[in-house]
């Protein structure tokens, strides 16, 4: 019981590190960074969400798992959606900074 509640917490905290790294080109270190950042107060919200999620696909599972073609996609959908959203609401940079000490060298 003391290692599933923080794993729990943990898994919400860095779950969206997937898509840092195929939407934003991000390393691994920084896509947890930015991943642990965008869900920093809404690891309530995100918890209740994903056990919405779960009893979406159960449903599906229960229609004779025909169920399940839709319901998983719907589930991937929402859970992309969701990152959008978090993404908008903080400043997210890029994985690389011009620094001015190179600003010079990039003029022409």
């Amino acid at each position: 019981m003391l290692f599933v509640i923080p794993g729990i917490i943990w898994w919400i905290k860095f779950r969206f590190f997937s898509y840092f790294i195929v939407d934003k080109g991000f390393g691994p270190i920084k896509a947890l960074k930015k991943s642990s950042e965008i869900t920093r107060d809404v690891k309530l919200d995100l918890f209740l969400f994903e056990v919405l999620l779960r009893f979406i696909n159960v449903v599906g599972a229960l229609c004779l798992v025909v169920g399940l073609v839709i319901t998983v996609p719907v589930t991937l959908v929402a859970n992309a959606y969701v990152y959008r959203e978090l993404l908008k609401q903080t400043q997210v940079t890029p994985d690389f900074e011009i620094s001015k000490a190179n600003e010079d060298k990039l003029e022409i």
